[in-house]
């Protein structure tokens, strides 16, 4: 099955969102990259996210990479919220009581 099974954040958006190492829980999880390549991360960090009219408390894994994106939402995050993403529009659908 493909796809995140974690949120990740790269390490250069710890400034973006006004935080430093010392708000990192530290843990011995190792990330895989689309590659195979392993690598330890630098931790993780809790922030409550809020996406359009969805607000849900959510936990990344601060990776030390240069990446081309913000952040990138797992499985368990997409799938919690009936959000429905879109790669080509770069966007997310939220699934509502009307439909």
């Amino acid at each position: 099955m493909g796809g995140f099974v974690i949120n990740i954040l790269p390490r250069s958006m710890l400034n973006m969102f006004r935080k430093s190492f010392e708000y990192l829980i530290l843990h011995n999880i190792m990330v895989v990259d689309f590659s195979g390549k392993s690598s330890n991360s630098d931790g993780m960090i809790a922030f409550k996210m809020v996406i359009g009219s969805c607000r849900r408390p959510t936990i990344f894994v601060v990776v030390p990479s240069q990446a081309s994106f913000n952040l990138l939402l797992g499985r368990g995050w997409i799938h919690g919220v009936c959000v429905v993403p879109s790669i080509v529009n770069q966007k997310l659908f939220f699934w509502n009581k009307d439909g």
